[in-house]
């Protein structure tokens, strides 16, 4: 059976302040009922850089009856404090797994452009920069694949140490993900 879905921001941590500064429950809970009623989604990717928010939304959704794919979104953070991320986003994922819910886990979306230590660049607009500059790209490019793919081997690893349901990653063409 096909899902028909969309994305629910539940906000993201750039510098430590939230891209959605308001996060009342009672309006979540309503735009995740518009969500599965009105427009008629089977499954919603709650996203978002904040656990707790993201288990709150990924709760009503999941209580509404809707797949939960429960995707943290980590922004310029480095391996460690992402691996601490998928963790505790994992632990959550799985407790709501648990009560029944169809529940995928996201290992993280975009993360050679959004986070450290990926590509050369100290913030997110160095490396967004760095696909269009032709020279050198295609070496660039090849280290990038081992870099994320090595990086997701521990964090799928760390994830399935917490989680038992599906595992996947959004990715962008130029990381290749195995």
């Amino acid at each position: 059976m096909r899902n028909k879905g969309i994305s629910y921001d539940t906000g993201f941590i750039s510098n430590g302040a939230l891209s959605r500064a308001r996060f009342d429950p009672d309006e979540v809970e309503r735009e995740l009922r518009i969500i599965r009623h009105d427009l008629h989604c089977t499954a919603v990717r709650v996203i978002g850089g904040d656990p707790e928010r993201l288990e709150l939304a990924a709760t009503f959704a999941a209580d509404l009856g809707l797949e939960v794919w429960f995707s943290p979104y980590p922004l310029e953070l480095t391996a460690e404090e992402m691996l601490s991320l998928f963790a505790d986003c994992a632990e959550r994922a799985e407790l709501l797994r648990q009560r029944g819910a169809e529940v995928v886990f996201v290992t993280g979306a975009e993360l050679s452009l959004m986070n450290k230590g990926f590509l050369p660049g100290d913030t997110q607009q160095d490396r967004l920069g760095l696909p269009s500059k032709r020279d050198g790209m295609a070496e660039r490019i090849g280290e990038l694949s081992t870099r994320v793919n090595d990086f997701l081997t521990t964090a799928v690893r760390f994830v399935r140490e917490r989680f038992g349901g599906k595992v996947t990653y959004a990715a962008i063409p130029l990381e290749r993900v195995d």
